[in-house]
């Protein structure tokens, strides 16, 4: 299987790049730093920007499967623009691929106590923009997509 991977040099998304890998699935990861990936059989590495479209569908084109272990760093607020050019990049596709976006607990309703603890950790802008890039997945009409919200 053919993955597009955004996300992989964090701590979820390593993980998951990991497993993927050893499952012998073929996984293209779109990263702003390249180096900090090892290299390995299976695994190219293309630097770009995740809330670029067209850096974005050179890494989705023909793939099956499209995953996204995305957060905020440093402040920087990505979700809701990285959500947008994934979506946007897997429609132009004539078979888009499925979509796994990884989001929080708390978003959507899921969790009211985690919400707050999560808001008061992070703060209310960053949790906004989950926020918003959720409500932005859930909308999604021509994708096929699921939205997973783990609790730890």
């Amino acid at each position: 299987m053919k993955i597009a991977f955004f996300g992989a040099t964090g701590a979820v998304g390593g993980y998951f790049l990991n497993k993927a890998l050893a499952a012998g699935h073929e996984v293209t990861a779109l990263v702003r730093s390249p180096e900090k990936l090892v290299a390995q059989p299976n695994l190219r590495a293309v630097k770009g920007d995740v809330t670029d479209t067209s850096d974005v569908q050179s890494v989705i084109n023909q793939t099956d499967v499209v995953v996204s272990c995305l957060g905020n760093v440093k402040g920087v607020m990505i979700m809701e623009r990285a959500a947008e050019a994934i979506l946007q990049a897997a429609a132009a596709q004539s078979n888009p691929p499925k979509c796994l976006f990884v989001s929080s607990i708390g978003c959507g309703g899921s969790s009211w106590v985690v919400l707050q603890l999560l808001r008061l950790i992070n703060g209310r802008a960053v949790f906004a923009d989950y926020e918003r890039a959720d409500a932005r997945i859930a909308r999604e009409a021509n994708v096929p997509y699921v939205l997973i919200r783990p609790a730890a």
